[in-house]
């Protein structure tokens, strides 16, 4: 590519469903769900690898990497139980639901009371001041607009959904709550995962997660005592995003993080010049400066990075010494969620990246970090893996263009 001699990967990890190469070490404790090529929600036990797909079009999206979380609700499925309080409606009849069990999604129905609410809801507890965000699966039934909301006393956050056109209103809130986002991702078969995303007040630890019918107008209104729609996999976390659906039973579950790195020392590594790749799928929403890609000595001071800031919308690429920043390249603003493809060169003062096909960003001076060991993605956010590559030399900056086009 413009005259360059296009070396060779040294470590070249392209993702197939399936596979695991034996020198990645993939670490979680614990079992995980994902989507299936058929649409479904299935379970990887621990230690597996999670192959990703698009719920719709069975698109193979990746190798997903989590960070570890907790579902807070209990009998996350099972709306019959008593965990669920029902006010004014019942639990009755089934169908198949998202994870393609039948029976498994479960009715919502309302009772004959006018002029009133009709809903099931579950009190959790919760950390004080803490941004949460809850999800769930619903499905129309005779009613095709549901409203979920959050609630402590008189501070509410709440969103409206039409699950016959698969929209949602702006959510809104009351009191001291505040809200992040709501959306509604279509899972086919006619079902969608609602999540809506806020803070209930800076003070309460615990509240109450409603699922309530509604007319498409108002939530409060004369139920027909036979009309309703159909809910699944109920999920509130700790976050600013909804991660994967953790089916919990009599007590809440944690899900562990995903933890993948690759030893230096079973590739040709080269501590004077190289060239990191990563192709991932990143969702919107994520917080913090998490990492998606680096190399380091197990610690943070010496490394070369590839991460997000969130709040900017942008990759950056970075290399430390001594915990002393010797560059910081950074791509243009991104929209989220996004396919990204992010290509770091680096040698002694001699630095370029390239994001998503644009033109390299360049750093003439810096210094190169000392006593690395291993190659990680980073496990503090959501990322879908395509690919991760290690070049045994600095690129050229026409090649890590082309790489990331």
């Amino acid at each position: 590519m413009g005259g360059e001699v296009m070396i060779r990967p040294a470590f070249n990890w392209l993702a197939v469903p399936g596979v695991t190469p034996p020198l990645v070490d993939f670490q979680r404790n614990g079992a995980a769900t994902f989507v299936s090529e058929l649409g479904y929600v299935r379970e990887a036990p621990a230690g597996a690898l999670r192959d990703d797909h698009h719920p719709l079009s069975g698109r193979y999206l990746g190798k997903l990497i989590e960070e570890g979380r907790e579902n807070l609700c209990r009998r996350s499925s099972e709306f019959n139980d008593s965990a669920w309080v029902k006010s004014r409606s019942s639990v009755i009849g089934s169908t198949i639901g998202p994870d393609g069990v039948a029976g498994s999604g479960l009715k919502l129905v309302e009772d004959s009371t006018a002029g009133n609410t009709h809903y099931i809801y579950q009190n959790v507890t919760i950390t004080a001041d803490t941004e949460h965000v809850f999800s769930v699966f619903l499905k129309k039934g005779e009613r095709d607009s549901a409203y979920v909301q959050m609630s402590r006393d008189a501070d509410k956050f709440h969103v409206r959904a039409d699950l016959d056109a698969g929209t949602v209103e702006e959510p809104g809130t009351s009191g001291a709550a505040t809200v992040g986002s709501a959306s509604l991702e279509d899972f086919g078969r006619g079902w969608y995962r609602l999540v809506l995303t806020g803070k209930i007040n800076s003070s309460s630890t615990n509240m109450d997660c409603r699922v309530m019918l509604d007319n498409g107008t108002t939530s409060a209104y004369d139920g027909d005592g036979s009309s309703g729609f159909y809910v699944w996999g109920a999920q509130l976390e700790a976050g600013a995003y909804a991660t994967s659906h953790i089916p919990t039973a009599d007590s809440s579950v944690s899900r562990p993080d995903d933890e993948v790195s690759i030893d230096l020392g079973h590739f040709r590594f080269n501590p004077e010049q190289g060239t990191m790749y990563l192709h991932s799928h990143l969702p919107a929403g994520l917080a913090g400066y998490p990492n998606l890609l680096y190399v380091n000595d197990g610690g943070s001071a010496e490394q070369h990075k590839i991460f997000l800031n969130p709040e900017a919308s942008k990759l950056y690429a970075q290399t430390k010494t001594g915990g002393i920043s010797q560059n910081t390249l950074g791509s243009a603003e991104l929209a989220f969620p996004a396919e990204v493809k992010a290509c770091y060169a680096y040698a002694q003062d001699d630095f370029a990246a390239s994001f998503c096909g644009a033109d390299p960003v360049l750093d003439s001076s810096g210094g190169l970090p000392s006593g690395l060991t291993f190659m990680a993605l980073g496990y503090n956010l959501v990322q879908r893996v395509r690919q991760v590559a290690f070049f045994p030399r600095r690129l050229g900056n026409g090649t890590i263009k082309s790489l990331t086009a």
